[in-house]
Order: C-alpha cells, then sequence, then structure tokens
C-alpha cells in the first residue's frame, strides 16, 4: 500500500510539472504548426563506447515546406554509469528568412549525467555547439544549450512505454543572450530490444530582437540497434 501512494505521489509531481512547463507556453502560441522527425541508427558498440547515427528534417507553415536537414555522427562514451560524454559533428542545412538555403557545419560537445528518484529517470544534458555557418554574416557562433527530462515509466508495461516531459535552453554568443527555449510533453514506446519510437508535442519560443515567437511542434523520433 505504501508502495502504490509512492508512486501515485510521484505521477502527481510529473504532472503538475509537465503542466507547469507546457502551458506557461501554449498561452503565447500561434497556429503556425511544425513536423520535426528524427531517427537515430546506433551502428557500432563496444564496452563503453558506441557510435550512432542521426539524421532530423523539420517543416513548417503548417507542416507543409522543409526548412532544416541535420545528418550528424554522434560518438558517445559511458565514463560512469551515472555519467556520459559525446563529441559530435552535424552537417546542416537549413532555409533562412530570405528562402535560401545554408550550409552549417557544428562540433558538439556534450555531458550527459542521468540519476533517478524512486521510479523517476532524470537525464541532464549540456551542450556546447561551434556553429560554422557558410554565407552568413556571423560565421562562427557559440552556443550553450541545457536540456532537463524527466522519465517515467507506465505502471503494467513492463516500462516498453514510458512519458516523458523535458525542457532546453539556448544561449548564443553572439548575441550574448538567452534566445531560445523548447518544451515538449511525449510518450515513448519499445517495440523491440532493438526499436523504439517516440511521439510528443512541444512549443518552440524564439527570440526576435525584444520580442518572443511561438510555434507548435509535433515531433516523431525513432531509434534503432543493428
Amino acid at each position: 500500500m505504501a508502495r502504490s501512494r509512492r508512486v501515485i505521489g510521484v505521477w502527481w509531481v510529473v504532472g503538475l510539472a509537465i503542466g507547469f512547463l507546457a502551458c506557461g507556453q501554449t498561452a503565447q502560441a500561434r497556429d503556425d504548426w511544425n513536423l520535426w522527425h528524427d531517427e537515430t541508427v546506433r551502428v557500432w558498440a563496444r564496452d563503453r563506447y558506441a557510435l550512432n547515427f542521426y539524421q532530423a528534417a523539420r517543416y513548417r507553415d503548417d507542416m507543409s515546406e522543409p526548412f532544416f536537414v541535420q545528418f550528424k555522427i554522434v560518438n558517445r562514451y559511458a565514463l560512469h554509469p551515472m555519467l556520459a560524454i559525446a563529441g559530435n559533428y552535424s552537417y546542416i542545412q537549413q532555409k533562412g528568412s530570405d528562402n535560401h538555403w545554408r550550409d552549417e557545419h557544428r562540433p558538439e560537445l556534450e555531458l550527459v549525467p542521468t540519476f533517478t528518484i524512486g521510479p523517476v529517470a532524470l537525464e541532464q544534458r549540456l551542450r556546447m555547439e561551434l556553429r560554422l555557418i557558410e554565407g552568413d554574416a556571423g560565421e562562427e557562433n557559440w552556443r550553450c544549450r541545457y536540456r532537463m527530462q524527466a522519465v517515467l515509466p507506465i505502471p503494467r508495461t513492463d516500462g516498453k512505454l514510458r512519458l516523458f516531459a523535458n525542457e532546453e535552453i539556448f544561449y548564443a554568443t553572439p548575441p550574448d543572450e538567452w534566445n531560445q527555449n523548447r518544451v515538449f510533453v511525449g510518450l515513448s514506446l519499445a517495440v523491440h530490444s532493438r526499436v523504439a519510437t517516440s511521439v510528443s508535442w512541444g512549443i518552440q519560443s524564439l527570440r526576435r530582437g525584444s520580442d518572443w515567437e511561438d510555434r507548435q511542434i509535433l515531433f516523431v523520433s525513432a531509434k534503432v540497434t543493428l
């Protein structure tokens, strides 16, 4: 009985946290929906090291216009069961406000500490990015991104179905300011021991000068281990 009460209490805490994170943003959301999808394939793993290939695409204007394509190599090493480090490289093509595509090269370094509180896994990610944008006035930009995610297994699903919520903040230099925020709530499903997928809804807030512009996002993700 005590265990059941603790689990119910955790569900209430996570539910309230999700509501707080999401509702604070949705009041300002516009009707411009984005569709984001990504796929991660683990191609090789040995001991504490894993090599992953990642690709992503995004569509704006109510999911009708492609504006972002990304390909990434992820080198991840587990320093400890509760701490991983990764060195990544991304090649990105992104359509700007002038409707022209620009190429971007993005080396990344990230730390990923993870710990648990009862049944809830708290996953943090601190990522440093060097953005090398071709044909842009600001050819080199540094950006720091911090994400906190809470993951809760849904009872009676053997851990295959999980509820998650996360929030990520972006600090860019230049312009030396917090200029983006993302909040997502969703479900993940382990379809097979080597295949998992997730669907989430979120709000992306972008700073435009002194104003913030919000977009609603449907995010579909898949992960495969070869």
